[in-house]
This record gives C-alpha cells, sequence and structure tokens, in this order.
C-alpha cells in the first residue's frame, strides 16, 4: 500500500529485507469510554493525553483534571485555548518561578489555579465525595486558589504588562529588544538611527510582549522620559537598560504586595436523595461498591510520588488506575 511504499522509500538506500513493525500500543487512555466520571492527572507535557479526553468525552461524561506544571508557557496556552469541562473541576498545580501571564479570569468556575503542589489523595478523594453526593471541597485548598488566583487575575493593565515584560525577557536579550526598537525607529535624514525614539521603543514593547492594550502609549512614554536624560527624545544602550531596569523594579514591587482570599459561590454542599452520605474514606463494603462504580483515574507523566500515590489509592479504594509514563 501507499504507506508501505513511503517506508520503503524512506530507507538510506534500498533493500530487499523484511523490516519489523511494532505496535500497535494502544494508550491507557483508551479504556476511558468505558466509565462515567474521569479523573485525568497529568504532569508537565503529560497534559496532552488528558486534553484529549477532555476534548472528546466531556460531553457524556465528567472529566475532572488535576494538572502539576513548571512550564508557564505551557499553562498559558492550554488554559488559553482549551475549552475544559464545565461540569467537572479542573485544578492546575503551577510550579514554576515566572509570574503566570494569564490575562482575565476563565468565565468556568470550576477551573483553578493554585500555586504549589498538591495533595493529591485528598484532592482525588474529594473530587469523588464532591461530585458523588455534593460534599464541600477542601477549605484549605479553595483558599489556596483563590489566594492565587487573587494574585494572577486581579491586576491593573500596568502589572499585567510587567508580568509581560518578565515574560519576553525569558526569550529576549536585553540586546535583543534594543535592536528590535532601533529596527521599529524612524530614520533620520535617511539614515539608520543611532537611539531609539519613544515610537520605537513602544512599537518593541507590542511585539514582545504580546499584549497590544497592556499600557498606554502615555504610560511607556513616562517610563521613556524617566530615563532620558539628555532630554532630546532619544533613548541610548545605557539609557535603554535603565528604562527596563525601572520596569522590572515595578514588576518585583507588585509581586511584594499582599492580596487576600476570596470566597467562592461553589461551595454549598448539596445532599443528593437515595446515596450514601458516607464519604470514599469512610464508606464501608458496599458504600465504596457505591461510590467508586463508573470511576476511572487516568495519569500520564513521569513523576515516581505521583504513581506511588495513584496506586495507593487503588489498593485502598479499589478505584480502577491507568498509567501511560514517557519510559516507552
Amino acid at each position: 500500500g501507499d504507506w508501505t511504499k513511503a517506508v520503503h522509500s524512506a530507507l538510506a538506500k534500498p533493500s530487499s529485507r523484511p523490516g519489523w513493525i511494532y505496535g500497535p500500543f494502544p494508550s491507557p487512555f483508551s479504556t476511558a469510554v468505558a466509565y462515567d466520571n474521569l479523573i485525568a492527572v497529568a504532569s508537565g507535557i503529560g497534559i496532552t493525553p488528558s486534553v484529549s479526553a477532555i476534548i472528546n468525552l466531556s460531553e457524556s461524561r465528567k472529566v475532572h483534571l488535576i494538572w502539576m506544571c513548571r512550564d508557564a508557557d505551557l499553562v498559558e496556552f492550554y488554559l488559553t485555548n482549551v475549552k475544559f469541562d464545565d461540569d467537572a473541576w479542573t485544578f492546575i498545580f503551577y510550579t514554576g518561578k515566572r509570574q503566570l501571564v494569564l490575562g482575565e479570569r476563565p468565565k468556568n468556575p470550576r477551573i483553578k489555579v493554585c500555586f504549589g503542589r498538591p495533595d493529591l489523595e485528598e484532592l482525588v478523594i474529594s473530587l469523588v465525595d464532591n461530585t458523588f453526593h455534593g460534599k464541600r471541597m477542601p477549605q484549605q485548598l479553595m483558599d489556596r486558589c483563590h489566594l492565587a488566583e487573587a494574585k494572577i487575575y486581579n491586576k491593573n493593565p500596568t502589572e499585567r504588562f510587567c508580568d509581560a515584560l518578565e515574560r519576553a525577557m525569558t526569550s529576549y536579550s536585553l540586546a535583543e529588544m534594543y535592536s528590535i526598537a532601533l529596527d521599529k525607529t524612524e530614520a533620520v535624514d535617511g539614515k539608520p538611527p543611532e537611539n531609539i525614539s519613544i515610537s520605537g521603543f513602544a512599537a518593541m514593547v507590542r511585539a514582545v510582549c504580546s499584549m497590544d492594550a497592556a499600557m498606554s502609549d502615555d504610560e511607556l512614554k513616562d517610563y521613556f522620559l524617566a530615563v532620558d536624560t539628555s532630554g532630546d527624545g532619544a533613548v541610548d544602550r545605557r539609557e535603554f537598560d535603565a528604562v527596563i531596569d525601572s520596569l522590572r523594579r515595578k514588576h518585583e514591587s507588585i509581586l511584594g504586595e499582599t492580596v487576600a482570599a476570596q470566597e467562592s459561590e461553589l461551595e454549598t454542599p448539596t445532599y443528593i436523595h437515595g446515596r450514601s452520605k458516607a464519604g470514599l474514606r469512610e464508606a464501608q463494603t458496599d458504600e465504596l461498591k457505591e461510590l467508586i462504580d463508573g470511576w476511572q483515574i487516568m495519569y500520564c507523566g513521569g513523576s515516581a510520588p505521583v504513581v506511588k500515590t495513584l496506586t495507593t489509592l487503588n489498593q485502598k479504594y479499589d478505584i480502577p488506575v491507568k498509567i501511560e509514563s514517557f519510559s516507552w
């Protein structure tokens, strides 16, 4: 067929020897269709099969997500581009150092972002109890999420810009940023500019920070003029470095501010008539069987502690656990 012909043509040199192709290797996530309630657990780039499960299965079943990730770019990309399950919980535990740049708060109130790592066993148990008969999610966890989200989302445009600048500086050096600003500065008497103008500086900021309306031109102009010691409306490399340093110090002062946790409106417990009130930890044999019926946990990632915790959950409560590792 076409595929085997393509494989043959990809050989470094023609050969008539037999070739062996192993597979297919179905993902452990492929068993998800057999369950009504899913908990997708992921670390880092292991989010990929979890997102696939959410996109393809969330209309017919609940797909909860627990994602631990230190890559700010990954978190920003998926929160911006993926529609998570409206009827299930999505917990994202960010463990990186750079400030997240996320813009507006998600409209789905069940998407929660938290700093640090989760108590994974406690969270899984809470998801089962909350889904089964409306028990509250752990208050300490929700407080952690509220505090993190206040730091991430409750920002004015200037604060968001400072975060975006910090993000840009993970990809661009000061020399590269200065070069971009020079390229965007108007020519002087038909010659390439030696120093950058206010408009060149503003255009560079818009380009590298990818935030068109984060700060007004007047706000950027104030920072620019503060270090234009010559007062000629142009900034050399030394002055440019001072502009960036001024903005970064503004960013650091923002990070030092204290914000208060907010109250959630989703935490009112409800009791579903006819179901046991016993939580997963307290349930006896028959109650436990009813609680875990239709549940499966799926994990993709390379974290041995996560695998250990999920294995323990399987042994304690007999919840089916499928693990997809990176060690293929």
